[in-house]
Formats: structure tokens, C-alpha cells, sequence
């Protein structure tokens, strides 16, 4: 029962240290944010692309990003109820050793089989571990996954909630709950699937 889970706005927090960096630059963009403040995606880029490259690329910021409340206490449940969790994030190369540290730090880093550092699609990373579920926040990864074998997991944010007709989490203590859930519609699928591709075996097998 492998599960793939997501790292920025999944495991960890980042809206109040990113939102904290652009109000001390506000100078450059003359707006102030706040916590929880985007509605899309794109939201800090549109206000001051040096801004985002910062939050993005700095080994500072990032090491001052608290976990997600709760996210340890989940991960912990996700593992006794039997689930092999993976690590898939897209965060870049050089950044990847002080985010390992941030995991450590906060206690969560433990409960991972693999950590897949990666560029690639994560429908791809996910088809290759056989995860049956994604926990992420982007919604171009989560769109990526509708018809693929890995069922998508919303992570509430302002900037995901136009995604419509897939399950959503709010907070770490509902994510072991959703997660039961796409596992067992997921099993009932496979199931199904089998049972009519033996049906279909034994027709034509019938027929020759």
C-alpha cells in the first residue's frame, strides 16, 4: 500500500515565513501579504518574481518553516495503519540537503521508505512506486493524475479549491481517514477490473 505525499503546503508550512520575507521587501512591490492570503497558484510570482526566487532558493527561509500541525502525529498513524509512505517532492537540487534537515529537524523524515527528489512528472514518480494516492497542493500535479492508477489528495489551500470532484484534506488529523478511503475505492476497482478481465478470459477462451 504504497502512499505518495508531498513536502511544500503538504508537510510543511511555508504561507507565514514566505508572507514574513515579502512584507521586509514590500518596498519592491508595494504590497503587503498575509498568511493564507493567495488565491492562486501563481499568486506570490504575479506580486514580485525576486521575492518568490528568494522564498524558493533560500536556505534560510526554508530552514525557518514550522512542520503542518499534526503532520508528524499522521505520518506515524498513516505507517501503524500499514501504509509504505514515500517522499515526492520537486524542490531543486540544491535545496534537497537543507530540506532533508528540515524533515529531520521536525521528526518526520523517519517515517518515509524513499525520498524521490525529482523533476520528473509526478504521475510518473507515482506509476513507477505504485502508489494508489498523491497528498500534494499544486494542482497541475493533481490534475496530472486523473485517469492514471494514482488517485489524487487535495491538501486544502485558497489556491486549490477550484479543484472540483476529488477527495480534500484540511488538516493532518481527517488525512488518515481520506486516505482509507482511496485505498478501499481503490481496491474495489482493482477488484473489479480483475474480475472482468477473467470474465473476459474465460469467454473467449469458451469461444475457440
Amino acid at each position: 500500500m504504497n502512499l505518495a505525499i508531498d513536502m511544500d503546503g503538504v508537510l510543511i508550512s511555508n504561507d507565514e515565513v514566505w508572507a514574513d520575507h515579502y512584507n521586509k521587501n514590500r518596498e519592491k512591490h508595494g504590497h503587503v501579504c498575509e498568511a493564507g492570503e493567495p488565491d492562486s497558484w501563481d499568486y506570490f510570482t504575479n506580486i514580485c518574481k525576486t521575492c518568490f526566487h528568494d522564498c524558493v532558493h533560500s536556505h534560510d527561509i526554508m530552514a525557518r518553516s514550522p512542520a503542518m500541525p499534526g503532520a508528524k502525529q499522521g505520518l506515524r498513524y498513516l505507517t501503524l495503519m500499514g501504509y509504505t509512505l514515500h517522499l515526492v517532492s520537486h524542490r531543486a537540487p540544491n535545496m534537497r540537503a537543507t530540506a532533508k534537515q528540515l524533515l529531520e529537524r521536525h521528526g518526520l523524515l523517519d517515517h518515509f521508505k524513499s525520498v524521490e527528489w525529482s523533476w520528473a512528472p509526478k504521475v510518473e514518480t507515482c506509476e513507477r512506486l505504485g502508489a494508489f494516492a498523491l497528498i500534494d497542493d499544486s494542482p497541475a500535479n493533481l490534475e496530472s493524475l486523473v485517469g492514471s492508477g494514482t488517485a489524487p489528495i487535495v491538501f486544502d489551500h485558497a489556491y486549490n479549491r477550484h479543484l472540483k470532484h476529488m477527495r480534500r484534506v484540511r488538516y493532518w488529523k481527517d488525512v488518515p481517514d481520506v486516505v482509507e478511503l482511496a485505498w478501499l475505492k481503490g481496491y474495489a476497482t482493482r477488484q473489479l477490473r480483475e474480475a472482468n478481465e477473467q470474465l473476459v478470459s474465460q469467454l473467449s477462451r469458451g469461444n475457440t
